[in-house]
């Protein structure tokens, strides 16, 4: 939402996770408080929480951030190419991406990231080390 690019490969090193949502998704709505508490359990040197906001436009994704008081950084995917290439085909799907860029684990449906199940898909990305590039 604040023109940053994002590219998966610069964030090399560190664990991603990249959760697709829209507004009009309930249970998207319903796990958004638990993402920004993992995000701000592990702070973005260890983990980086992104929200890929899917086909809204900035100015809807803006009023869901104000209203909910979300300080993850919003992606937006206007015309939904990001959330194909990611292969989503439901709200919300949660990509975990370990240190050394391998995807890890797909998350399909809500989750509660502060919960125990959400604890065994994410401390395993820390124990990843990144690969080194010849």
């Amino acid at each position: 939402l604040h023109g940053q690019r994002w590219d998966l490969a610069s964030l090399r090193g560190k664990a991603v996770l990249i959760n697709f949502w829209a507004s009009w998704c309930a249970p998207c709505l319903v796990e958004m408080p638990s993402l920004q508490a993992l995000a701000r359990r592990h702070g973005p040197e260890q983990l980086v929480v992104l929200a890929v906001n899917f086909k809204e436009s900035a100015p809807t994704a803006q009023r869901f951030v104000q209203r909910t008081g979300l300080d993850l950084p919003v992606l937006l995917d206007p015309a939904g190419a990001i959330a194909r290439q990611w292969k989503v085909k439901v709200f919300p799907t949660t990509v975990l991406v370990a240190a050394d860029g391998r995807v890890q684990a797909l998350v399909r449906g809500e989750l509660d990231w502060t919960g125990p199940q959400a604890a065994a898909l994410v401390e395993p990305l820390f124990r990843t080390a990144p690969r080194k590039t010849p």
